[in-house]
């Protein structure tokens, strides 16, 4: 029977040893982790702080460049490119260019992303204006061409028919 107590009375020295050791590393561990992400445990809130700020700083750019965007709307619808004023053509691609500044600026925020988007359609748009109007020019002089060869074939065989009367 002694050497059961024994036994038994090892076993439950070796286990509270072994509780006492997993307690005091368990405690250390806790003590450095904590220790270590201290700053972490209160910057949750700063970090919606900061996300607040650029959520309100984005809906204030959006306010600021919504006249700019309107602007440029009414530039480009209004732009005749058969006039040759090429202040307006530079000033709508100077505002183009401010658009997409306000990205590059902020390209770190994907929402950002929007402005260069927005510019780079008016660029397409006032390039495709631009092209379209040259084509119908094109057109328009080839319809005039056309007529003038319609009248010119018309005269010569007018004067063909003429001259073989005179035979």
């Amino acid at each position: 029977m002694n050497k059961k107590n024994i036994r038994k009375r090892d076993k439950i020295s070796a286990m509270l040893v072994v509780m006492l050791i997993f307690s005091i590393c368990s405690g250390v561990f806790l003590f450095f982790y904590i220790k270590l992400n201290q700053n972490n445990f209160g910057s949750h809130k700063d970090t919606i702080v900061k996300k607040a700020d650029r959520q309100n700083r984005l809906i204030a750019d959006q306010t600021a460049y919504n006249k700019l965007c309107d602007s440029l709307y009414l530039r480009i619808e209004r732009f005749d490119p058969g006039v040759n004023a090429s202040f307006e053509e530079s000033d709508i691609k100077f505002l183009i260019a401010d658009l997409k500044s306000v990205y590059e600026k902020n390209a770190v925020d994907v929402r950002y992303k929007v402005f260069y988007h927005t510019a780079q359609f008016y660029d397409m748009w006032f390039a495709d204006k631009k092209i379209l109007w040259s084509k119908q020019a094109n057109v328009e002089r080839f319809r005039e061409n056309l007529q003038q060869c319609e009248m010119g074939l018309t005269r010569k065989g007018d004067e063909l028919d003429k001259n073989q009367k005179r035979r």
